[in-house]
């Protein structure tokens, strides 16, 4: 588990550091409901098979879509990499990926999207 809380950059800070940002450095909290704190306890109980918290069901999606991910692309590359994405892959240490590089993408957009119809002749058709 705590490849997830690495990858969604839920780790806690380092001692001293300063606060994370709202939604990150969360823990386990993340996704799975947070109790209370028994007196004495280092910090909130975490009740693990509670499904409470919304979060936890979008990493269950989130774990199928990279699981089916890899299976389809086994074959592609390196055959003896199994993984070929992970969570890292597109969180790399934030709980919302980017859909985008942070400065844009230069020049023009990009979409997975299928194309639109085609241009009429003297618009850039053929």
């Amino acid at each position: 588990m705590q490849t997830f809380v690495v990858s969604l950059g839920q780790q806690a800070p380092p001692q001293g550091a300063p606060a994370p940002p709202a939604g990150q450095g969360e823990g386990c909290a993340h996704c799975h409901v947070r109790g209370e704190t028994p007196p004495g306890a280092r910090g909130p109980q975490i009740d693990y098979a509670k499904d409470d918290n919304p979060n936890k069901d979008i990493a269950r999606k989130m774990i199928e879509m990279v699981m089916k991910i890899n299976d389809t692309t086994k074959d592609v590359g390196d055959k003896a990499v199994v993984e070929k994405i992970t969570c890292w892959s597109c969180h790399q240490g934030k709980s919302k990926p980017a859909i985008q590089p942070e400065a844009g993408w230069g020049r023009g957009g990009f979409s997975l999207l299928p194309a639109g119809p085609p241009l009429p002749p003297g618009r850039g058709g053929h």
